[in-house]
């Protein structure tokens, strides 16, 4: 959460049309012709340092750091002159009992300036009046830019040689002052109100108290609008405020953890009349804390706000003036990081890999207990019985008196062929361009899923006519051979087990699980006529349940030995067995599988499970678990209980959950997933934090959409309501790519060493795409 702290108050040092700015040593409140300096550092003197040099009423003031002797520097303006004070000489003097001095920077020619700013290097200094926008070379006190513009209400520094102002008439312009020229500019719907900006990003708000986050690029992109009202309405806190007016705006950097490259993190902080909300630019959250004073009850009603931040402390001071009495409050606010015990309170992070042994009572110790057969006739011992006639035996014992030796074939070594990578991951940043495609079936059908198998490489695919097809990769226009899984029917989703070298499957392919809405079954090639392992997750007890609640997904589990079943707000582990087929084509058809209920344990508060996920291709514990609350519950399967939870995860309930799991190619380093929701956009999470980590809404999911990430986790591909697919890059707010297609994807999937994407669409089609080389 947000932490803020009152540093102090201020009683009868200003009126209602004062003005005034703060750092985190200083604040400076002008009143009428003068302005008082107050010194905020602990010890100091409690009267404020008396400023006297204009002979008109100071219209603005602001502070800056100058960049040679790191001297703070405050600049007043009005109709007369804009005066500079340097906060060592007016300490110096003050403390020496001499006159306090300014230096005369400019004359205003009785235009009073209405807003004062420095460049970040404090190069330029920006002077806003009426009708003029005037930059000044600071150390030359030489006007180097002016340009015509009325109606300014804001303006900020995106660079040392950038300068953005908005208009009330909703017009957003930046200006180069060493060019001399306009090169940006953009108009919204609504009057702004506030501006701040740094060299990559833009924060605007609008009258209505609307913020927008924008790149100002030649192409306008939006990241996202958040409606502060809205927010405040929704926001579980403990206020009473639904709507607001923002007074100040800043944009401000916080330290990160280094999750995917990201050495901070970009909030921006919106001050209002009672309340201060803190916008995670990333993830898109929002934090909301109350004006806090101690020494009264009531909660304080700004009427002017101002947020600053130390370029070198990078400490973020406020500084609020009451509406109800003339009193002005200080506060520092102190930003989530992951370093800060606010940001991430458990002592114990978790993480995907299994790191301690399995307990004594862990279900991921489940066998299943066959029964001894009989020992064959033959391998009986011989007997011989007194009562009996017969010698007892049928055949003579199998046993070698002597074995003569002869000359042993000399021993081979071969040597062994190291196997190299047969290809390295793909930059999906790169051209990409479509390798060819297949049709599944002859009538025009929706693709509904798709799952790839890394060691066979092959994929299969669920339509909606409830059949499966298997296909080799890669996918190219003249490899068009299908397998039809001819013994599935109803199915409604499919996964792949991880290894290819048990139970025969090496010679076979890999496994093939599929599910219907109350059934599992396990297919082995060529994936016809019978299932390897069939069974139901309702019993007999259960008809009632059954006709309520189905099977959302299923997967395989721990390396291959369990399959994982989803069902209502419940998860079911089964340990299964599955017997290689029988040589003789007359017993082909016998499968022996089996299977045993080992644990189900409700694994989410709400009604039902939306989706879940878990890795298979190591020994994981966690669970991800994503329920119809909203909330993603992380199940650790070895204590058989919840040990965290992602509350409100996203506005809807998620369908998609997607780990960073890696492959034979590609690591993945760190604990990444991603969640997708309708209307909500794709979230990236670090399972060591305890908030999502970036937000990607650029494209439109108002209906449901698949979405996938990439092993290493660095990309995520995702379908949209229009004829296309985006391509992102987990480091940035806006797609790296948009596939057009002829019609609407349904589904996609990457492949496990991540050099094609298979996308399925309502067409029956199923396309390919890879890098262009």
């Amino acid at each position: 959460m947000l932490k803020i702290q009152k540093l102090g108050s201020f009683q009868d040092i200003s009126n209602p049309s004062s003005k005034y700015d703060v750092t985190d040593t200083a604040l400076a409140i002008s009143n009428d012709n003068d302005v008082t300096l107050w010194d905020l550092n602990e010890g100091s003197q409690d009267e404020g340092i008396l400023l006297h040099g204009h002979h008109t009423q100071v219209t603005t003031v602001t502070f800056s750091r100058h960049h040679d002797n790191d001297d703070i520097i405050l600049a007043t303006g009005a109709s007369d002159y804009i005066i500079m004070w340097k906060l060592g000489e007016v300490l110096a003097a003050h403390n020496n009992g001499t006159l306090v001095r300014g230096h005369i920077f400019s004359s205003t020619s009785g235009e009073s300036p209405n807003i004062l700013r420095f460049s970040p290097r404090t190069i330029y200094f920006c002077d806003v009046t009426d009708n003029q926008l005037i930059v000044y070379d600071y150390d030359n006190t030489k006007i180097i830019f002016t340009e015509s513009c009325r109606d300014v209400s804001s303006m900020d520094f995106q660079s040392d040689t950038r300068v953005v102002t908005v208009t009330t008439a909703g017009r957003i312009n930046i200006w180069d002052v060493a060019q001399c020229c306009l090169v940006w500019q953009h108009t919204m719907v609504q009057g702004l109100s506030c501006v701040t900006a740094n060299e990559e990003k833009l924060f605007v708000t609008s009258v209505s108290s609307v913020v927008s986050f924008t790149t100002p690029n030649p192409e306008l992109r939006f990241h996202f609008e958040k409606d502060l009202d809205l927010c405040l309405l929704h926001h579980s806190w403990d206020g009473d405020v639904t709507k607001g007016i923002v007074l100040s705006l800043l944009c401000v950097e916080s330290p990160h953890c280094d999750v995917i490259s990201r050495s901070s993190v970009t909030f921006v902080l919106c001050a209002m009349n009672r309340v201060i909300v803190a916008i995670n630019c990333d993830n898109q959250e929002s934090i909301v804390m109350q004006y806090i004073d101690c020494d009264v009850i009531e909660p304080i009603v700004a009427s002017q706000a101002c947020l600053s931040q130390d370029p070198k402390t990078k400490k973020i001071t406020c500084c609020v003036t009451s509406m109800l009495d003339p009193t002005t409050h200080v506060f520092h606010l102190t930003l989530p990081t992951p370093n800060n015990p606010l940001y991430n309170p458990t002592t114990l992070t978790p993480t995907f890999v299994s790191s301690t042994p399995l307990a004594d009572t862990s279900p991921l110790r489940g066998q299943i207990k066959f029964n001894k057969t009989a020992t064959p006739t033959n391998d009986q011992p011989i007997t011989f019985k007194n009562k009996v006639k017969s010698s007892g035996y049928k055949s003579s014992p199998r046993m070698s008196m002597f074995t003569p030796k002869t000359n042993a074939p000399r021993k081979v070594t071969k040597q062994l062929k190291l196997k190299c990578r047969e290809t390295e991951p793909s930059d999906w940043s790169m051209l990409m361009t479509s390798q060819g495609g297949a049709t599944g079936c002859s009538a025009p059908v929706s693709v509904r899923s798709i799952a790839v198998d890394e060691t066979t490489k092959q994929f299969a695919s669920v339509f909606n006519d409830n059949s499966v097809q298997v296909m080799s990769l890669p996918l190219l226009a003249s490899n068009n051979k299908v397998k039809h899984v001819t013994g599935a029917s109803n199915t409604l989703g499919c996964s792949w087990s991880h290894g290819a070298s048990w139970h025969g499957a090496s010679r076979h392919g890999g496994w093939l699980l599929t599910h219907t809405n109350d059934s599992v079954a396990v297919w082995g090639s060529p994936y016809t006529n019978t299932a390897a392992l069939t069974f139901s997750i309702f019993g007999d007890e259960d008809k009632k349940q059954h006709q309520t609640k189905e099977i959302v997904s299923s997967q395989f589990y721990y390396l291959d030995k369990f399959i994982l079943v989803g069902c209502g707000n419940s998860l079911s582990l089964f340990k299964f067995h599955l017997e290689e087929k029988c040589g003789d084509e007359i017993k082909r058809y016998l499968w022996k599988g089996k299977s045993k209920l080992v644990c189900s344990q409700e694994a989410t508060s709400g009604q039902n499970i939306s989706s879940f996920a878990a890795a298979n291709n190591y020994y994981s514990y966690i669970m991800l678990v994503g329920g119809s609350d909203r909330n993603i519950n992380l199940y650790d399967f070895n204590v058989c209980k919840a040990i965290g939870s992602y509350k409100n995860a996203h506005s809807k309930p998620t369908h998609t959950i997607n780990i960073a799991t890696g492959s034979s190619l590609v690591t993945s380093s760190n604990d990444l997933f991603m969640t997708s929701a309708i209307s909500d956009g794709i979230k990236i999470w670090d399972l060591r934090t305890t908030s999502s980590i970036l937000k990607l809404n650029q494209h439109s999911n108002k209906t449901k959409s698949s979405s996938c990430l990439t092993p290493c986790g660095r990309y995520i591909a995702t379908t949209c309501d229009e004829k296309s697919v985006y391509v992102y890059d987990c480091r940035s707010y806006f797609p790296l790519q948009i596939l057009k297609l002829k019609s609407k994807p349904t589904c996609l999937r990457f492949t496990p060493c991540s050099t094609q994407l298979l996308v399925g669409t309502d067409s029956s089609k199923i396309s390919s795409f890879s890098v262009k080389k």
